[in-house]
């Protein structure tokens, strides 16, 4: 009895030592100068977009706007080569609070992408300051609360893999429930190389609403590729010494 007791001490000490732990990097919250941030997020602003006579008058930014906060670069752009992109920074009244949602500084603004041919925006999303040779889990929020009801969908990217996250919705009629609601992941499954940087990119894919928005991300760090942390090497080397222990008890009972 003794041994396999002993035997799931080992396995599960080895499988401790495989489980992925994340530590959370960034947190952003994307929206116009002035406005509040969630709690727990920093945030990175640009220019207010304004809205008069029910026409949103949107206030073109140079691109790439870089914001020195955490090196995060966004860039507004299309794929119809005819139009031209800009970028939008906006508040809404936001969803209000219910359930366990509390998020709703988050949500209440965003930046987004349209294009003057109502056509094919883009936004592309640049993070520099990561480590090289590392994971990350990449969580976006994309809801535009005065968008009109029905599905608005989008395409997420990251550099190197097609369709990350593919056909993301949200339906701005419908209040989120839970902080994770209008929330999706993807994770990038490539080593970040020696320029330390992260690119993505989301592509509207339809809806009324021809634009696409970002009110907030979240980055986790899932460790380096292939190089357990040293807690990860002492734990499976403890392991691998009750596994040889084990097998010296056998042999030791096999040649009495």
């Amino acid at each position: 009895m003794k041994r396999f007791v002993l035997l799931a001490t080992v396995w599960a000490g080895l499988a401790a030592a495989v489980a992925p732990a994340g530590i959370i990097v960034y947190r952003i919250d994307f929206g116009p100068d002035g406005q509040a941030v969630q709690a727990g997020f920093e945030k990175w602003s640009i220019e207010n977009g304004t809205t008069a006579g029910g026409v949103r008058n949107i206030k073109p930014v140079d691109n790439p706007t870089v914001h020195p906060l955490l090196a995060t670069t966004v860039t507004a752009g299309t794929d119809d080569p005819t139009a031209k992109a800009k970028m939008v920074a906006l508040t809404r009244g936001g969803p209000p609070a219910a359930g366990t949602f509390t998020y709703t500084d988050l949500l209440k603004d965003f930046v987004g992408s349209v294009d003057d041919k109502n056509s094919s925006p883009t936004l592309g999303i640049v993070l520099d300051g990561l480590l090289e040779g590392h994971r990350y889990n990449v969580r976006f929020w994309s809801f535009d609360d005065g968008a009109a009801a029905g599905a608005q969908k989008s395409d997420w990217y990251i550099a190197g893999q097609k369709n990350a996250f593919y056909n993301y919705s949200y339906d701005s009629s419908k209040d989120p429930q839970t902080n994770t609601d209008t929330r999706a992941s993807f994770v990038s499954f490539f080593d970040v190389d020696k320029t330390r940087k992260l690119s993505f990119q989301a592509k509207y894919a339809g809806g009324s609403q021809v634009s696409v928005v970002l009110n907030g991300i979240e980055v986790e760090d899932l460790g380096a590729v292939g190089v357990p942390e040293p807690s990860v090497v002492g734990m499976a080397a403890a392991g691998l010494v009750g596994v040889a222990a084990v097998v010296r008890r056998f042999r030791t009972r096999a040649a009495r």
